[in-house]
């Protein structure tokens, strides 16, 4: 079995110059709000979910006899087409193993729009439609990798700002 690490070495330049890229900060929109006409926004996120135990259907924690171990690199953009309509994007790269599988390959890519059905100073709604074409790795976490082929998906977002100008944060629902 390979070392769960997979030889990566930590290093404090790279913490340190990812904690200062952090703290410099910049806008990030929420779910139910559009971006303006010509804005986009891009997030990259990586994530690592190790396991060496698990739960029975009795809700007994046990010992896994083989490590689970799963790694995505993943990019999520918007971009305002116009005030009411937002194109949306996901693509990611995974890669994993467990007792029963070892896999690297793409995984799902989403593509959507959302239209703002509703928006004031404080308030928003809108509804969202995409598509889903699933890849090589974990189209869904409790899944095998590569099992899944497509995907439709509809959700109404309402939210409303906190605060002066929006400035104390944001609620926001969903539904799917």
């Amino acid at each position: 079995m390979r070392p769960l690490g997979g030889g990566l070495r930590r290093s404090p330049i790279g913490l340190l110059a990812g904690l200062a890229w952090l703290a410099v900060g910049c806008q990030a929109h929420a779910g139910a709000w559009n971006l303006p006409k010509g804005e986009g926004q891009a997030i990259l996120k990586y994530e690592t979910i190790r396991a060496d135990q698990a739960f029975t259907p009795d809700g007994e924690r046990v010992d896994l006899s083989h490590d689970r171990l799963d790694r995505s690199v993943s990019l999520f953009a918007e971009y305002g087409l116009d005030d009411r309509f937002t194109l949306q994007m996901k693509g990611e790269w995974q890669q994993g193993r467990d007792a029963f599988v070892d896999y690297q390959g793409r995984g799902p890519i989403e593509i959507g729009v959302r239209w703002q059905a509703y928006r004031d100073t404080r308030n928003t709604a809108a509804l969202y439609v995409g598509y889903a074409q699933g890849g090589e790795g974990r189209n869904a976490g409790y899944a095998p990798p590569g099992a899944g082929d497509h995907d439709w998906e509809a959700r109404v977002m309402a939210g409303r700002s906190l605060g002066a100008d929006g400035q104390g944060g944001f609620i926001e629902a969903q539904a799917a």
